[in-house]
């Protein structure tokens, strides 16, 4: 996990060992990138998949907002 002013991100490796939370059966490295707006009243996120570790597909977009 990476921090950031507005948000952090998210990375794992279809290398990663036993103890992580990402699969070793999946063949595919994934992160995600979530940002704060609208002054912390909604949070948007970014997924993204490698099947090679260098080139990077949209996987995932998803919003979600404050309901107060």
């Amino acid at each position: 996990m990476t921090l950031a002013d507005n948000g952090w991100a998210i990375a794992m490796s279809r290398h990663s060992d036993a103890g992580s939370f990402a699969s070793s059966d999946t063949p595919f490295s994934q992160r995600m990138t979530y940002i704060f707006e609208d002054a912390d009243q909604t949070m948007s996120g970014k997924g993204q998949l490698s099947y090679d570790d260098a080139n990077w597909d949209d996987d995932l977009e998803i919003t979600y907002r404050r309901a107060l």
